[in-house]
């Protein structure tokens, strides 16, 4: 009896502490669960990358659609080929892919639900944000390419309202590149340790 006693009570503390493993399961994950997730490096860079994001869409969106669009129709003014208006509007829409990603990728840990999946969906789920950091880093350029764009156009004939909004937007994606390719190279890297609680 005080076997089966012990059992239940281990199990209450891992739930309690973040612990990476299950007791029914017995399934070890690279990433502590419950509330030690946002304490673990894994769940502070989760939440730092979630936050860079939301200012990403903060940035591109400064940038009216009416401006991006006139700064498109003045392109004879430079040599910058790239469109402002598709260029605002992938940057906008890869943002709010990434932040779903970051929110499920939370959740699932935080609420231990990542025990109910299969460690191929781990896999899955780090390559494909490794894809879409390589997708911010393209963004990225194009991006810098999009404020060139803008100060060649509005900003020679005095209409540029938010100069640098671009050039921010540029920046804070490559900042994302960098937190979200620490992030899961080190989960694809990392080995699974029963022991590894955080507490």
């Amino acid at each position: 009896m005080a076997i089966n006693n012990a059992q239940p009570a281990a199990a209450g503390a891992n739930a309690k502490h973040g612990s990476n493993t299950n007791a029914d399961n017995k399934r070890i994950l690279k990433c502590a669960t419950g509330l030690g997730f946002l304490k673990s490096r894994h769940g502070i860079l989760d939440i730092v990358i979630f936050i860079v994001v939301i200012v990403i869409l903060v940035c591109a969106d400064m940038n009216s659609s009416a401006d991006v669009h006139d700064a498109d129709i003045l392109y004879p003014m430079t040599d910058i080929e790239i469109s402002a208006t598709q260029t605002k509007g992938a940057v906008i829409a890869f943002a709010v892919f990434g932040l779903l990603l970051i929110l499920v990728d939370s959740i699932l840990y935080i609420s231990s639900w990542i025990y109910r999946l299969s460690a191929k969906f781990d896999l899955t789920f780090n390559i494909i944000m490794l894809v879409l950091a390589f997708v911010y880093l393209i963004l990225g350029c194009i991006a810098a390419a999009w404020e060139k764009k803008m100060e060649d156009t509005l900003g020679k004939i005095g209409r540029a309202k938010h100069s640098g909004a671009a050039a921010g937007t540029s920046f804070l994606l490559f900042v994302a590149v960098i937190l979200i390719a620490v992030n899961f190279i080190l989960r694809l890297t990392k080995k699974a340790k029963e022991e590894d609680i955080a507490v």
